[in-house]
């Protein structure tokens, strides 16, 4: 009796696997989301040049604020030097990249010392950013700094 040799089974069921594979690989590269695409791009960069306007506004005026947490409480201070000009209006965002549900958004109030205290109690420990936007005399401003809650 004669003995059939499986190399060529094996090597013709192997390129049938691989075959499959790539089929299948393509159905399923067609069928996912592209949302890192914007169908408004030219939009989107307007908005992108005039947050760079606003930050380079900070540095030409040589006077960004500062965002430090306080060692003795659970707070964070917001604090303008005194060589810039005295915000008219703005807010103060807190962006928690790992999760987007816990951010935040308060009005920038200042009091005479130009500072403004953030209370953090509540929430949970790791990276924060923290995004300023204000006018003052007829310019707006940006600037972010970056928290580590322990």
């Amino acid at each position: 009796m004669k003995r059939i040799d499986p190399w060529p089974l094996g090597l013709g069921l192997a390129l049938l696997l691989f075959a499959a594979g790539v089929v299948g690989f393509a159905v399923f590269s067609s069928m996912q989301r592209e949302d890192l695409v914007s169908g408004a791009y030219y939009d989107e960069e307007v908005r992108y040049q005039q947050q760079i306007d606003r930050e380079r506004a900070v540095l030409e005026s040589g006077a960004a604020p500062t965002v430090a947490l306080d060692a003795r409480r659970p707070v964070a201070r917001v604090v303008f030097p005194a060589a810039a000009p005295r915000p008219e209006g703005g807010e103060i965002a807190l962006y928690r990249p790992a999760n987007a549900a816990l951010d935040r958004t308060l009005p920038l109030r200042l009091d005479c010392a130009r500072t403004q205290e953030i209370a953090l109690a509540g929430l949970p420990s790791g990276l924060w950013r923290v995004r300023l936007r204000w006018q003052a005399s007829g310019r707006d401003y940006a600037a972010e700094d970056v928290l580590v809650l322990p």
